[in-house]
């Protein structure tokens, strides 16, 4: 979705705020399972081009746990920066400063102010989820014998016997404990 901010970044001192409300199916290979919504404020001072914001939404995680799919809600603030510069030729626009080192995820359409609002939720979205999604904080994760998860109840497995080579150390324990 493209957004115009021109007569903005032209204006010192001129505010506007945007209803987000998008549907992506796929965001850096994860599903998004709700509409993303929020609002974006633009503001300008004449030198800087300031956007901010909040969005709210649903992805689907695989828990780093257990394995299971399960649905995050996820809420991304952001906040981003841009130099306005001085016009370079007569009749052209104000023109914006950005990241020279990432030129494939510019935020700007080239020669355009028109905001790319894909990569910025994009961007927001990553950053707001979790380092380690977890489907529940209690999750057991799985049995190390038989991978059975340990939330859906008790493993089948009998119990483990223990290290053999530390069977010399267990009957030692066993021992101090018969000892009064």
């Amino acid at each position: 979705m493209k957004l115009d901010l021109s007569e903005i970044a032209r204006t010192p001192g001129a505010y506007t705020e945007h209803d987000i409300d998008m549907t992506f199916k796929e965001v850096e290979g994860m599903t998004l399972t709700q509409p993303v919504r929020g609002k974006l404020y633009a503001s300008s001072t004449g030198r800087v081009l300031l956007l901010e914001g909040a969005v709210d939404t649903e992805v689907e995680q695989v828990c780093s746990r257990c394995g299971g799919i399960y649905r995050q809600p996820v809420h991304a603030e952001f906040q981003e920066d841009f130099v306005i510069n001085p016009t370079m030729v007569p009749g052209k626009g104000p023109r914006i400063e950005e990241d020279e080192e990432a030129p494939e995820s510019r935020l700007f359409y080239e020669g355009t102010l028109d905001l790319n609002l894909d990569e910025l939720l994009r961007q927001s979205i990553l950053v707001a989820l979790p380092f380690k999604p977890l489907c529940a904080d209690d999750c057991q994760g799985l049995c190390p014998r038989c991978g059975h998860r340990l939330s859906e109840g008790p493993c089948p497995c009998p119990p483990e016997g223990g290290d053999p080579r530390l069977a010399v150390l267990q009957r030692l324990l066993e021992e101090r404990k018969r000892q009064p």
